[in-house]
């Protein structure tokens, strides 16, 4: 998420909440703070400190004009309190339809602190699970968010949610319960196409050959590693794509930035009109 919605820690005011979307970046700005609490929050037997501020917001259009349309509450989550400035999870709150919708959610490992020092968790995930029991606290329906994330492997770049689905059938916010607004009307039918899918497709199914002779420039890759690249996927035709994707990516990475939206395309799984995902809570 954060590659279009991003938190700024040089805003000029601490109450300033700016969003990049499609290069051009909006501000919001709290205007009625109504204070914070501090608490105790239990994920899976383990307990965590948790601030969290609130208050209402109106954003500031690339005009400079102030929009009422946009006034929100807002959610602010932090999970360490020696590090209250750090906005680790920002929700807004759309109090008449009762739909949250996470705008921030960041992996620094500054943003949590949990009474078992030795215990290892992934920040990430304990802020999204404490965004989800949070927003069922206050009686939240929906929460929805935008996702174009992305992972680094190597010196490349991947759009996460489509190397998830060929590595693990699916996207990183799936198992979380949120699933595409696609699926959402359909009963879920691309996810489950997608996750069957990613246990049958195997190797020897995509033509490796043709797809690198298409997509990879020679003078960029070294010949000798496309050799060798081509021979692995012809002796593990019968290992399942994922594993072998999952086995291969870190060594081959040069290849697969090439080509891992071909191989997408070939094993047969399908695309989303949308990256907006929504979890009915």
């Amino acid at each position: 998420m954060s590659s279009v919605y991003e938190y700024l820690s040089g805003c000029s005011n601490k109450n300033d909440y700016i969003e990049t979307f499609n290069d051009i970046q909006y501000e919001y700005r709290i205007i009625r703070q109504k204070g914070g609490k501090r608490r105790k929050i239990k994920i899976e037997e383990n307990e965590y400190i948790i601030d969290i501020e609130y208050g209402e917001i109106e954003r500031n259009d690339m005009d400079g004009i102030r929009s009422n349309e946009h006034k929100k509450k807002i959610i602010i989550i932090n999970l360490n309190e020696e590090y209250r400035e750090q906005r680790c999870g920002v929700m807004l709150i759309d109090n008449k339809n009762m739909i949250g919708e996470i705008r921030v959610l960041t992996n620094n490992e500054y943003c949590v602190y949990c009474d078992k020092k030795r215990e290892e968790y992934k920040v990430g995930d304990i802020i999204m699970k404490t965004m989800i029991k949070y927003g069922r606290k206050i009686g939240l329906k929906k929460i929805r968010l935008l996702d174009v994330s992305t992972t680094r492997i190597g010196k490349n770049r991947y759009l996460l949610n489509k190397l998830r689905i060929m590595t693990r059938g699916e996207t990183y916010y799936n198992k979380y319960g949120f699933y595409e607004v696609d699926d959402v009307k359909m009963d879920n039918k691309i996810y489950k196409y997608n996750n069957e899918r990613n246990k049958k497709v195997k190797v020897g199914e995509i033509n490796f050959v043709r797809i690198i002779k298409e997509r990879c420039n020679m003078e960029e890759i070294n010949k000798k590693k496309i050799e060798k690249f081509i021979q692995e996927t012809i002796r593990d035709r019968e290992i399942k794509l994922s594993e072998f994707i999952i086995r291969t990516i870190e060594e081959y990475d040069d290849i697969y930035s090439k080509i891992n939206m071909d191989i997408y395309e070939k094993a047969g799984y399908k695309n989303y009109t949308t990256s907006t995902y929504i979890k009915e809570i």
